[in-house]
Order: C-alpha cells, then structure tokens, then sequence
C-alpha cells in the first residue's frame, strides 16, 4: 500500500510485513487512511460517488456475474486515485484488476500448459472471485461512510 500525503509532499509506503500484521480491528481505518490525502479528500470521495471504487468494483461485478469463460485465483485489484486532488472532482479514481497468474480456462486448459481445470465445468460463474469482490466493495462501502478522523496510524507504523 502506498499513500500520497500533501504535507509531506511524498508517499507514505506500508511495508509487506506492516500488511500482514496489521490487526484486523484496524484493517477499516487503515482503508480510510489510504483515502485521505491530507488535502482535502476524504474517504467518500475516493471509494463513493458514480466514479469511486465501490462504483467501479461493483461494474466489474456486474461483468463477472455473465463471465462464464475464466476463473481467477490470488487475483488482486489496484486501487489508484490522484494524490494530489483538491477535491472530488479531481480524483481521477481508477480500479484495476491485476496479477493474472493463476487464471483458468473453464473446461478448457489452465495457464500452466495444459492441465484440465476438473474443479468447475464450462458455464459456471466464478463464484469465489465474486464472493471476494463483493466482501470488499461492502467494506470499502462502509469505510466510505464512516466519519473520518485524521490520526497517526500511517505515520508511526513502520513504512
């Protein structure tokens, strides 16, 4: 995770093992931290609104629930918006679908070379990638509507 913050003019970047030990019971406010710029955005207008995250995550959504070809494992989705932004109009929020590693074919080949995927038959939506992506644009929904207030927490955990 990597952080635009305008008062320092810079990024604040998490380290790998700042992630996979931060306690679950501030997973929510890290996400509302990685929202807010120090320059006036705020949680609702990166992750809300016809162009925020949760918007875009749940148009993806709505592709996978017809997308009956492929089946993602350990895909993960990059969050982008403009650092810099004054305020909603200038976030430029953009959601991306990345690391296609283990993406299989249904009934068909999987990436690596040949083995049949036995584990779902040719129809079948991806039921798990959808299950995750709708576990996360209903938490990014909720963070979106918290009251935020600006603390500590990316400032004093290890970067």
């Amino acid at each position: 995770m990597q952080v635009y913050r305008h008062a320092r003019g810079g990024y604040w970047r998490a380290s790998k093992r700042w992630c996979k030990t931060l306690p679950e019971a501030l997973v929510d406010k890290a996400l509302a931290s990685f929202a807010n710029n120090e320059h006036g955005l705020r949680p609702a207008d990166v992750y809300g609104g016809d162009q925020g995250v949760v918007a875009q995550l749940r148009a993806l959504e709505s592709w996978f629930k017809v997308q009956k070809e492929f089946h993602l494992f350990s895909a993960s989705l990059l969050l982008l918006y403009e650092g810099d932004a004054h305020g909603p109009e200038e976030t430029n929020v953009r959601v991306r679908l990345v690391d296609f590693a283990h993406t299989f074919a249904v009934g068909g080949n999987s990436d690596d070379g040949g083995a049949e995927n036995k584990s779902h038959s040719e129809g079948d939506i991806d039921e798990n990638f959808l299950g995750g992506l709708r576990a996360i644009a209903s938490r990014l929904n909720a963070v979106s509507t918290m009251e935020y207030v600006a603390d500590t927490l990316m400032t004093t955990a290890g970067g």
